[in-house]
């Protein structure tokens, strides 16, 4: 091989490798940018989760019997009333 052979096989090598490594960095905001989107999803879901448990109502220990026999109708009623 003469060396321009070899001349225009390392450019084409260098030009490779400049490319690789253009891609891996590019990849690597990908990354980034993705585990940011992440944490801000899990905080957005905590939040969610946080926000359904406080809109829960909790009846505890009302006499006995006063739901009568249809636990839906009483259950909308007692809504209704609060």
């Amino acid at each position: 091989m003469t060396s321009m052979n070899w001349g225009g096989r390392v450019a084409d090598l260098e030009h490779t490798i400049d490319s690789r490594s253009e891609d891996q960095e590019a990849l690597w905001r990908k990354v980034t940018a993705l585990e940011e989107q992440q944490i801000d999803l899990q905080v957005m879901q905590e939040d969610i989760e946080n926000k359904s448990r406080r809109n829960n109502i909790r009846i505890r220990e009302g006499p006995r019997g006063m739901e009568g026999t249809d636990i839906v109708a009483f259950t909308a009623e007692l809504h209704h009333k609060i």
